[in-house]
């Protein structure tokens, strides 16, 4: 759905050095 759109979105766009501010984010969502 949308947010599988976001999470691979920000996977492409954003590096790692951004993935443990942004994964907290998109797991709360997913609870």
């Amino acid at each position: 759905g949308m947010l599988s759109r976001f999470v691979r979105s920000e996977f492409k766009y954003r590096p790692t050095d951004d993935f443990d501010a942004r994964w907290p984010l998109v797991a709360a969502q997913l609870q």
